[in-house]
């Protein structure tokens, strides 16, 4: 709900992402003998920008065991669910827009890779139990669990805008298109395993010792559509302004999700390995991202015919529902610190 509101308060701060080539201090009109300003009268202005990603990520509803005190395992009526430890990890942006006064075409490409792991050993208090909401087994119990998670995020947008001046804010309504390919891999193992699974025949619960197994979730989805929002250009001066841009977008997505479970012995019947493996090919949604985000800029001079803008800046995107393979909504945050350097000649 705190992330939910955040974001929502974003898309009304006042501020921009991109570099504003009107802007020049905190009068709304250009000043042609400013050092800042670029003449864009006679050609097209070229605006090349790079971005250093510092993001945390986080899913929801992610857990790959429980920690239970109970000794009877067919009745579970405690337990702590574990996910991933989501970290922060690098990523990068670049882009391209071509600014022939006032429209603004810009291309823009975001890239983000993270890996999240965690690990639980069982003691002589507290039990471990295999946890995954699409998992056959009735009931289970592990000496130790680990997790590894997996993300590969590649976002490519394309943005049209045209700035409008009120007062000494420059806002400017945005529409493009956007897509996307999002890989996702989770990979859980869990040591000398023992199942306790339910006997038709003898209606009760047998237990059998399986020794270890593991669970692998692949995910790999395309997303395209459409993308639109608002930003804002807010003066500090004349060398500094604070920037914002919030934008959401409607995109259709083709998935491909393979699930494995892998059980040595698992079968009390056979005796034998077990696989189960799921494939979802073409499966098709529509997802609804969300993004804000806002910095604070400076300019100087860069020679005779180009400005530089540096920036830090703040970043929230959320994807609803993202993990579609589990029953329950695995809505995929995306957040963390910004620093930019853009170069207008």
């Amino acid at each position: 709900m705190k992330c939910s509101s955040l974001l929502i308060f974003g898309f009304f701060l006042p501020a921009l992402v991109f570099s504003q080539n009107e802007f020049v201090g905190s009068d709304p009109a250009i000043n042609r003998k400013d050092c800042l300003y670029v003449d864009h009268t006679k050609k097209p202005l070229i605006d090349l920008q790079g971005e250093f990603l510092y993001w945390w990520q986080k899913q929801c509803d992610i857990d790959y065991v429980i920690e239970t005190s109970d000794t009877n395992l067919t009745v579970i009526t405690n337990g702590h669910f574990y996910n991933p430890e989501w970290k922060f990890n690098p990523g990068f942006r670049l882009s391209a827009a071509i600014n022939t006064s006032p429209n603004l075409w810009k291309v823009e490409y975001t890239r983000f890779c993270s890996t999240s792991k965690d690990s639980k050993i069982a003691d002589a208090t507290h039990g471990l139990i295999p946890y995954n909401p699409i998992t056959w087994l009735e009931f289970a119990a592990c000496d130790s669990a680990s997790v590894v998670f997996k993300l590969k995020y590649n976002v490519l947008d394309l943005i049209y805008k045209t700035p409008y001046v009120l007062d000494t804010i420059i806002i400017a309504p945005l529409a493009g298109f956007r897509g996307a390919l999002i890989d996702e891999v989770e990979e859980s193992f869990y040591q000398e395993t023992d199942v306790i699974y339910w006997n038709a025949v003898d209606g009760a619960y047998n237990l059998v010792a399986v020794g270890d197994y593991t669970i692998n979730a692949i995910e790999k989805r395309k997303y395209l559509g459409l993308n639109g929002g608002i930003s804002f250009d807010y003066p500090l001066g004349q060398y500094f302004f604070i920037s914002n841009t919030n934008l959401i977008s409607v995109l259709y997505s083709s998935e491909n999700i393979t699930y494995e479970h892998r059980c040595p012995g698992f079968s009390p019947y056979s005796g034998t390995d077990i696989v189960v493996q799921l494939k979802h090919e073409k499966r098709s949604s529509i997802k609804v991202p969300m993004q804000t985000n806002i910095y604070i800029n400076g300019r100087m001079p860069c020679g005779q015919k180009a400005v530089m803008t540096l920036g830090v800046g703040y970043e929230f995107n959320v994807w609803f529902q993202f993990l579609e393979y589990s029953v329950f909504s695995a809505t995929l945050y995306l957040h963390g610190m910004n620093v930019r350097m853009a170069l207008d000649f």
